[in-house]
């Protein structure tokens, strides 16, 4: 099944891409389709994600979405929890100019959600999601991403260089996955966490289709907690 599932995942007080400081982590697809690492893409139809809105452990989270454009470009960005779109807003932009869409309320505390624009002509999308802590704003800007990059059954995605900490001071990570809403079956990937070369541990992540899925690290491979 294609253009089903992407993995991603964000460390919370500062950016990462996958996991924990010297390990590395491998995810298997295993049930349904796509997944990839990010690229600059253009196009009508585009996904992204993970998004949030609400309060966390000691911050503030909100996300809003830029779309930019050589020519002028109007369209709908959807935000999308479990499986249905729970609200959109509209944008227009003149010729090289960006349209910066806030998160409307209905997501305030949903949890994570995912991302998706459509527009007239092609267009180019990310999405910033910050927190603001006491000590300042920390955030992690993620493009989006056209259909073809996702995922298919039995492909497999790479990363490295974040943390797993279980100290709610420290910089921690989580993994998740993006679930296509144009596919039909749970995406499932199988999350390998490596130190050195060597294996720490195995989790498994899933998400029905239309959604976005994450959990933390150090809960999903105990292992890995540092």
């Amino acid at each position: 099944m294609k253009d089903t599932v992407r993995t991603f995942g964000e460390s919370f007080g500062r950016p990462a891409t996958l996991v924990a400081a010297g390990a590395a982590i491998a995810l298997l697809l295993a049930v349904s389709g796509p997944a990839l690492a990010a690229g600059a893409a253009q196009g009508t139809d585009l996904w992204g994600g993970p998004g949030a809105k609400g309060a966390g452990v000691g911050a503030t989270f909100d996300t809003t979405v830029f779309v930019t454009g050589g020519f002028p470009a109007s369209g709908t960005v959807e935000f999308w929890v479990g499986g249905a779109v729970v609200d959109s807003a509209a944008f227009s932009i003149p010729a090289r100019g960006t349209a910066a869409v806030a998160t409307p309320s209905t997501l305030n505390g949903l949890g994570a959600f995912l991302i998706r624009v459509r527009a007239d002509v092609p267009v180019g999308a990310w999405s910033e999601t910050y927190n603001e802590t006491p000590g300042g704003r920390f955030g992690l800007a993620i493009p989006a991403f056209g259909p073809a990059d996702f995922l298919n059954p039995g492909d497999e995605a790479s990363g490295g260089g974040a943390s797993a900490s279980t100290d709610p001071a420290s910089s921690r990570t989580n993994a998740g996955v993006l679930c296509s809403g144009n596919g039909t079956q749970t995406c499932q990937v199988e999350l390998s966490v490596y130190d050195s070369g060597t294996l720490l541990g195995t989790g498994t992540l899933s998400g029905v289709p239309g959604s976005a899925a994450q959990q933390g690290l150090a809960a999903l491979v105990p292992a890995a907690a540092g």
